[in-house]
């Protein structure tokens, strides 16, 4: 199967023509094919076919197109044509396809064949093409391909041209050459050629008047004096003193060398490969300072050379330094580079922009621009003509260079790091070393961090990897350890600093301040104390943030350097506020507004957000909770006791909710050591009481009652009857759970005898329903549910949702023990409904858990949907291990 673009469109197997009766079929195989292997979206195809105004119908007529193409070629006997999330991809090689096989036909003739050789190549390419390329179509793309296929075509012949003139066959070219100037009478390189071809073949009158009728026309057509080059051959041609003139122009080859430590990015390498052998390429790396894209550049640069034969350009456009390159210096530079003698070097930036577009309009020329500052430093840079090249580097996003493609240079892998290691160290350096892994953990994957380290083992061989990550974890702060002669990550860093707006370089400040994993723009915003979307957008251009899912976090270098920048900590301070404030609303709604009873909230933080349930409350807390942490830790770590353990203090309840034990020990201990310091024994007993219900939760009963005792000591001390009342029942549940119900009693009742405590209904239900459920455990159930009846009367009356929910579930589980399993049935869904009506997904789950167990004596197959809907809730939380315990009964 053979495709043609280069001609009419079309397709043909064994040498007969298949037919595709419909134009826009064509057309749309043609956009396909001129884009083969990379994907293509249907929409790119609509604005391809119909411009910025296609019919309502679009998609369907590309869907229905393709399909039928599809089609054509399977009863053919193949299938090119895959579709993907990205759009569809044509897959065919240099045998599959004329224009490939073109491109492959220039590409093998390399500049290192002999001349002749070279020549064969491209007139065997050249051979491919016939008048029109993509002919018999229409669609608002061909107009502006078409140009573009016939530029490349002239390109290629242009290249050959010099081949022959150097091979001294100016005899056999002329009237290929007249010709084609006759069709393209402005092409200024193919007059040239002409004209020393005449010049050679003794028709020097005739090359003369070719360069007046191309003058005359420029002028009149388009305004404009021949260029450097055109008028060069013609003063030579003036001249004529007996010197010819030069077929071949000057070669530029400013590519510095490959880089002899240069590793990995294979992936990156073939794809900045396969991007350069498309029509103009352009191709843009980018990334955080640091990543090494100069060497990838470089490096890529170097394995296309091959395909550009008219040279390389390279310039560091200096785009981090206060004093950037200038487009129209880097353009003398370039034009003196291609040949251009310095006195001929316009000095006006239209006429110098002018003359580096035509004498690159007809090259194979491979451009690399390294480190660029924005978009309007590099395009007057960009060559023109289609048959160039442009990689362009830098530590912006450059989103407005139109037809570029973007690579994102990502960090290091560990077999990257690894290998950078090695290359410059030898390959000694072994993979199982533990102080080799740890030395590249710090480095983050951050290829210049990996440099520096080794060229400080490289300068004192005395200094072992173990010995640097001894010294990095001395002093705690990696960054400042990383500097090696003229190499430093902090100062790489603090170039792209320089550049920041205010805003930006302020909120880059307080990231380093707030210490946190990640942000949103919620936060990023409270820490500026202004909008922060414009100010993220800046750092997310620089690469100094990296955003995921709607959230921005720092690579560990940038977040120590963001540190060390000058700021004040008013934005932390304002974080921590909105952090309290919001903890604090979350607590109320988690606890059915018993956290009132123990810490009121200073004054409302104008940043913080409003929740209105208790779902609103656990989704962001579920969201932020990794902060919340790092807050907690960070406060600690500054010794700010009083927000230390409040915010820790205020997080309980959604821990206990979501069984987060790891995050609420750590939490909770840093906040007892606050409370220790502050010396307050108020703050100190409410910390141990939250501490001894989590120890409580993670059945550790011993250390439980040791808090317990504690607090109730604390509470005799400083008075507070409330507290003392809340600690006896603490007491007594813990007693409980360490199947001692007739000493949990006492306890109770204790708390029942203390009118502070007691006289708050709430209060007064927990008390009753904890005596009810240890009555119920002595099997004296009778008691037990009067007890929890009464309990259930109170709660009622208070509208404590979160208590009637586990009242309820007491006593389904007593009716159960009695065997009555209609009330038992009755109680559980109470608590499912109650629960419900709450949305506390934990107790309806519990609910609909012990409702199945009530119905399981009568009615198995409902039993087993009351099941599942627990067994779904309990997955919905994360609660596997619920989930399996329970779908195990089902069977």
């Amino acid at each position: 199967m053979y495709f043609t673009v280069l001609g009419p469109v079309g397709v043909a197997v064994d040498g007969k023509d298949l037919t595709i009766s419909r134009a826009q079929r064509r057309a749309v195989l043609a956009y396909l094919l001129l884009h083969a292997g990379t994907p293509v979206g249907v929409e790119r195809i609509v604005r391809a076919l119909w411009g910025e105004h296609p019919p309502s119908t679009a998609k369907t007529q590309v869907q229905v197109a393709v399909s039928s193409i599809r089609s054509l070629l399977r009863a053919a006997g193949a299938d090119p044509i895959t579709s993907g999330p990205a759009g569809y991809l044509l897959t065919v090689g240099p045998d599959d396809l004329d224009l490939a096989a073109f491109r492959d036909g220039v590409n093998r003739a390399a500049a290192n064949l002999p001349r002749h050789r070279q020549a064969e190549l491209l007139r065997t390419a050249l051979g491919l093409w016939g008048p029109p390329p993509l002919g018999g179509i229409t669609g608002d793309f061909v107009t502006a391909a078409r140009e573009s296929l016939i530029d490349e075509r002239l390109s290629v012949a242009e290249r050959l041209f010099d081949l022959e003139l150097e091979l001294g066959r100016h005899h056999e070219i002329v009237t290929e050459l007249g010709a084609l100037c006759d069709e393209h009478p402005l092409r200024e390189r193919l007059i040239g050629q002409l004209m020393i071809a005449l010049n050679r073949s003794g028709q020097r009158a005739e090359a003369l008047a070719r360069y007046r009728a191309t003058r005359a026309r420029l002028v009149e057509e388009v305004g404009i004096e021949p260029g450097a080059h055109l008028q060069s051959v013609h003063r030579e041609l003036l001249g004529e003193s007996g010197r010819q003139v030069p077929a071949t122009r000057v070669v530029p080859s400013q590519l510095p060398p490959i880089p002899a430590t240069f590793v990995g990015r294979q992936e990156q390498l073939e794809t900045i490969a396969a991007q350069l052998t498309q029509p103009a390429a352009l191709v843009v790396i980018r990334g955080l300072g640091g990543l090494g894209k100069t060497s990838l550049a470089v490096t890529a640069a170097a394995q296309a050379a091959p395909a550009h034969p008219d040279g390389c350009l390279f310039i560091d456009l200096r785009g981090t330094d206060a004093e950037a390159a200038q487009p129209h210096t880097v353009l003398g530079g370039f034009l003196r580079a291609m040949g251009v003698p310095a006195a001929e070097v316009p000095h006006d930036p239209a006429e110098r922009l002018g003359l580096y577009r035509t004498l690159t309009s007809g090259r194979h020329l491979l451009v690399v621009l390294d480190n660029a500052q924005g978009e309007a430093q590099v395009r007057p840079l960009l060559p023109s003509g289609s048959g160039n090249a442009t990689i362009v580097t830098s530590r912006r996003t450059l989103p407005a260079l139109d037809g570029a493609y973007h690579v994102d240079l990502p960090l290091f892998d560990a077999d990257d790091g690894l290998a950078l290691l090695r290359t410059i160290l030898g390959t000694d350096v072994a993979a199982s070393d533990e102080s080799v892994q740890e030395l590249l953990d710090v480095c983050g994957g951050l290829p210049l961090a990996v440099r520096v380290l080794a060229a400080r083992l490289l300068d004192d061989r005395a200094l072992t990897p173990a010995a640097l990550v001894r010294a990095l974890r001395q002093t705690g702060t990696p960054l400042a350890e990383m500097s090696a002669g003229d190499l430093a990550v902090a100062a790489s860093l603090q170039v792209s600093v320089d550049r920041l707006d205010s805003d930006a370089a302020r909120l880059l400040a307080h990231f380093g301040r707030a210490q946190q994993p990640s942000h949103t723009p919620w936060s990023a915003s409270t820490l500026l104390g202004v909008p922060a979307e414009p100010a993220l957008a800046e750092l997310a251009k620089v690469h100094l943030i990296n955003e995921t899912a709607g959230r921005v976090s720092l690579h560990d270098l940038v977040q120590e350097y963001a540190a060390t920048l000058p700021g004040d900590d008013d934005g932390f301070q304002r974080l921590v506020d909105a952090y309290l404030d919001m903890a604090y609303q979350s607590s109320i709604l988690l606890s059915a507004g018993r956290s009132l009873t123990h810490y009121v909230s200073d004054a409302e933080s104008p940043y913080a957000q409003r929740f209105a349930t208790r779902a609103e409350a656990v989704q962001w807390l579920n969201r932020e909770s990794e902060n919340l942490v790092a807050t907690v830790v960070h406060l600690a770590r500054l010794d700010r006791h009083t927000e230390t353990w409040q915010l820790a203090y205020h997080l309980r309840f959604f821990f206990r909710a979501t069984h987060r034990v790891d995050e609420q020990e750590t939490v909770l201990k840093l906040a007892l050591e606050a409370a220790i310091t502050l010396a307050d024994g108020v703050s100190e007993a409410r910390v141990r009481e939250a501490l001894s219900s989590y120890l409580g939760a993670v059945q550790r009963h011993d250390e439980q009652l040791a808090e317990l005792r504690q607090v109730l000591a604390l509470c005799e001390r400083i008075g507070d009857r409330v507290g003392l009342g809340r600690c006896h029942v603490s007491i007594g549940a813990a007693l409980g759970s360490q199947g001692r119900p007739e000493e949990a009693i006492a306890h109770h009742r204790s708390a029942l005898s203390i009118p502070e405590y007691a006289d708050n209904p709430q209060n007064g239900a927990v008390a009753h329903v904890n005596i009810g459920t240890c009555l119920g455990e002595l099997g004296r159930h009778e008691e037990a549910i009067r007890e929890l009846e009464y309990a259930r009367r109170i709660a009622a009356d208070a509208g404590d949702t979160n208590i009637l929910c586990f009242i309820h579930h007491n006593l389904a589980e007593v009716h159960l023990r009695l065997g009555d399993y209609d009330n038992a049935a009755v109680h559980a869904r109470s608590e499912v409904v109650t629960a419900q009506q709450g949305r506390d997904t934990d107790r309806e789950a519990r609910g609909w858990e012990i409702l199945g167990d009530a119905l399981v004596h009568s009615d198995r197959a409902a039993a087993a949907k009351a099941w599942e809907q627990a067994i779904g809730l309990y997955e919905a939380q994360g609660k596997a291990g619920f989930a399996e315990a329970l779908r195990a009964r089902i069977g």
